[in-house]
């Protein structure tokens, strides 16, 4: 199957590069290294196809931002880099040579450049159907400069408020699914571990807690209504044991949803 290449995006990471060459070669002041205009094109004409020929290798045009992971950054990241050690054996060829610190800076800029305007959109499209001043702000800049606008979605309003069990890979995925959609009907407000690493922190905005005497009242004053389980390698014996005490705890009168994971990775 043939893949969509996001032309959009590749519009806008040239611009990105294309300021970033600005500032490295002609505004950047140089006592070292001072590049005719034909040289400073020369640079950014190798650079730029440095850079795109690598990440039309690692497809990263291809793939879907607005839901981008690790993975993707890391494609990027190593996209760009690769593109860097090519262009500094290039440089070499085009007369009047610049250092490799200057090389490295240009690289650099423009790499920081295309994750700051990926995140923004990811976060852009998280916050979609918020109502506050700086999300529509946001979105009314990004319809502005990109013509992308997203469709009007309205939060559910009754959501049953949730504290997933679990703190792992499985609970953050969990996470993530329901802040991103604001049709969800469950909103989770707190993680519950039992891993004093975790306790204190936070995944995704949302507080861990410590399975503690005082977790009940916490879970209260939360207005949690349901607990999810997100522990797929627990064994059967544990995760009733679980279920009674959540029950015992008060939790069964709006009822606990037990997630049956059988495996790392399972959407409850």
């Amino acid at each position: 199957m043939k893949r969509k290449i996001r032309w959009e995006l590749l519009f806008f990471d040239t611009l990105v590069f294309l300021l970033g060459s600005m500032m490295i070669l002609v505004i950047y002041p140089s006592n070292i290294t001072v590049l005719t205009p034909l040289q400073v094109f020369l640079y950014m004409l190798a650079g730029w196809l440095c850079v795109m020929t690598a990440r039309m290798i690692f497809h990263v045009y291809v793939r879907i931002w607005r839901y981008a992971g690790q993975g993707d950054y890391i494609a990027l990241i190593s996209a760009d880099g690769i593109a860097t050690a090519v262009f500094l054996v290039i440089r070499a060829f085009i007369p009047n040579t610049i250092t490799i610190v200057r090389a490295l800076s240009l690289f650099t800029l423009n790499l920081l450049g295309c994750i700051v305007i990926r995140m923004i959109y990811q976060y852009v499209y998280q916050a979609r159907a918020k109502k506050t001043r700086f999300e529509k702000a946001l979105l009314f800049l990004l319809k502005l400069l990109t013509g992308t606008s997203f469709a009007d979605e309205k939060v559910n309003a009754n959501r049953i408020k949730i504290a997933i069990i679990g703190a792992g890979s499985v609970g953050a995925m969990l996470a993530d699914e329901l802040i991103q959609n604001p049709k969800a009907t469950y909103e989770p407000v707190c993680f519950v571990d039992v891993d004093e690493g975790k306790v204190g922190r936070e995944v995704y905005g949302i507080p861990v807690l410590y399975s503690g005497d005082d977790l009940p009242d916490i879970l209260q004053d939360k207005g949690v209504q349901e607990v999810v389980f997100a522990l797929p390698n627990i064994p059967q014996e544990h995760r009733e044991e679980l279920y009674r005490y959540y029950r015992n705890i008060g939790i069964q009168d709006q009822g606990v949803r037990r997630a049956d994971l059988r495996r790392e990775g399972e959407a409850p």
